[in-house]
């Protein structure tokens, strides 16, 4: 089930902007927005659980590839395996996409932004996510993370580079884990 789906663009410059998405009871495998080499931008999106299950998963409210994301808001009612942003490279490009400016509500154990040869700031995150920050990148690969409000952990896997600076981060677990010769 998808809010917005245009996940077979590969062309440049698309813009998906100024759209409100609500989609209430999700269960399994909902995404708010689905964008390949968009600029995404001033959106809402509210992603609530199915009220029969105690466990809504694999749900995202911004997913695809080599998306520059920011100012949007997005609150995301699910369980730890499920993003607000999941935003993943083109291995052709080689250059980092920006996820920045979002405001970000996690519910239930949601987690907050995943993916790779990401440049990630001044956004701000509240509820009880599990994992704020994923990064799965590859070894070469140089990230930034500063000047986020998160709740939840940050993670950092497989030979990346990361540049991590004045973020404040609440979180029951590790603030920040870096694994795998990152």
């Amino acid at each position: 089930n998808f809010g917005i789906y245009d996940m077979n663009s590969t062309s440049t410059g698309n813009e998906v902007h100024d759209n409100f998405i609500h989609i209430q009871d999700a269960y399994n495998n909902v995404i708010g927005l689905a964008a390949n080499n968009v600029n995404i931008h001033n959106n809402t999106i509210m992603i609530g659980s199915d009220s029969n299950s105690s466990s809504s998963n694999s749900n995202y409210g911004i997913m695809g590839t080599n998306n520059i994301i920011h100012h949007n808001i997005i609150s995301l009612e699910s369980n730890s395996n499920s993003y607000a942003i999941e935003n993943t490279y083109n291995i052709f490009t080689y250059t980092n996409m920006s996820i920045y400016d979002n405001q970000i509500e996690l519910i239930g154990g949601a987690s907050g932004i995943r993916g790779d040869r990401l440049n990630i700031y001044d956004n701000t995150m509240s509820g009880d996510g599990a994992t704020a920050i994923k990064i799965n990148g590859d070894e070469g690969q140089e990230i930034e993370i500063y000047n986020n409000i998160l709740v939840g952990s940050i993670s950092i896997h497989d030979e990346t580079t990361a540049h991590v600076h004045h973020n404040l981060i609440t979180t029951n677990n590790d603030g920040l884990e870096i694994a795998y010769n990152a």
